[in-house]
């Protein structure tokens, strides 16, 4: 039987691969594998996964950027607070 601590640090490992492959997966062919990749990534990422969304979804077509702007409407106060500190809103 595994230890506490070892069941902790298997999850925090599997949810750091699955970070990176969904990540990965921001750049695959397919649109829909692109939005799913990008909303799992919002809902179970942090602030440099919604960061990375964002960015992603600032280089797409309205259509896709209109569904994941609900996956990234709850964090506005970070994304706002982002966007102001590196300058892109003048």
């Amino acid at each position: 039987k595994l230890g506490d601590e070892t069941q902790v640090l298997l999850a925090q490992l599997q949810h750091a691969v699955s970070l990176r492959i969904l990540a990965v997966a921001l750049s695959d062919d397919d649109q829909s594998i692109r939005i799913q990749a990008s909303r799992a990534q919002v809902r179970s990422g942090g602030a440099p996964e919604v960061e990375q969304v964002f960015a992603f979804a600032l280089t797409q077509p309205l259509l896709v950027r209109a569904l994941l702007a609900e996956e990234l409407r709850p964090h506005l106060p970070l994304l706002s607070a982002e966007t102001r500190s590196s300058g892109r809103l003048t």
